[in-house]
């Protein structure tokens, strides 16, 4: 299955800034959790990926409900959008 990135290079990515902002929003739990599932059904969003990058937010575990953890080891934890 191909692979389609929500965010990625500054020069790869339409809307950079504004992604960048509601990546942050989404991984620092500032969205409630409605906002947080219909950001991520609004954009197709159906794995999420949290590394060690995004484990640098205060929230270093993401704690939404609809979040199944599919794969973890030390380093990443990769979560499907429950349906």
């Amino acid at each position: 299955l191909p692979v389609i990135s929500y965010f990625g290079h500054i020069n790869q990515t339409n809307d950079f800034f504004g992604k960048q902002a509601n990546i942050a929003s989404f991984y620092k739990h500032q969205f409630s959790e409605t906002e947080a599932l219909n950001f991520l059904y609004t954009n197709g969003i159906t794995f999420v990926y949290n590394g060690k990058d995004e484990k640098l937010n205060p929230n270093k575990d993401l704690s939404y409900p609809f979040l199944k953890p599919i794969y973890t080891n030390q380093d990443v934890t990769i979560y499907r959008v429950k349906d």
